[in-house]
């Protein structure tokens, strides 16, 4: 399994790059402490100890990654809260109709039009075009990462 790590300490320099496979694991790992019955979910986030159970699930999904809580696991789940909530937002805000989700591919679909002139003013969107998002609804459904309020949201978006 190929992953790239920087070892230098400092800001910025623990950087990783992460795989398909070990986002995978990750959002399996959150959901299974999740759902352990330990009460890690907060109104605004992850209680103390969340990033570190997960770690430890990690630990024995992917021995040899060397995936620690901080600052790998809470750095991969910010971004994830960032990505999830900008293909989010163009698929649940009134003014971005057009959107919508390709089940099949787990990606956003739109026509040309409508990505055009999104892009046009969300510039940083147009790498949404054409990329999958496989743990786009385990995110929204599952972990609830945002609000109760995105929740019904991706529930009106299902059905």
């Amino acid at each position: 399994m190929e992953t790239q790590v920087d070892l230098a300490r400092g800001p910025g320099k623990n950087k990783r790059k992460w795989n398909n496979i070990e986002d995978e694991k990750l959002v399996a790992a959150m959901l299974d402490v999740l759902n352990s019955g330990s009460n890690y979910k907060s109104d605004n986030g992850f209680k103390p100890g969340f990033y570190n159970a997960v770690e430890q699930q990690l630990a024995k999904a992917l021995p040899e990654a060397g995936i620690k809580a901080k600052p790998h696991i809470e750095s991969r789940i910010k971004t994830m809260k960032s990505d999830w909530s900008a293909v989010h937002d163009m698929l649940a805000w009134n003014n971005t109709s057009g959107f919508g989700w390709d089940h099949n591919n787990d990606m956003l679909d739109a026509p040309q039009p409508v990505w055009q002139a999104y892009i046009q003013v969300h510039k940083n969107a147009s790498k949404w075009r054409g990329k999958k998002f496989p743990h786009y609804w385990d995110l929204c459904n599952r972990l609830n990462i945002i609000s109760l309020r995105a929740v019904v949201v991706c529930d009106r978006i299902l059905l």
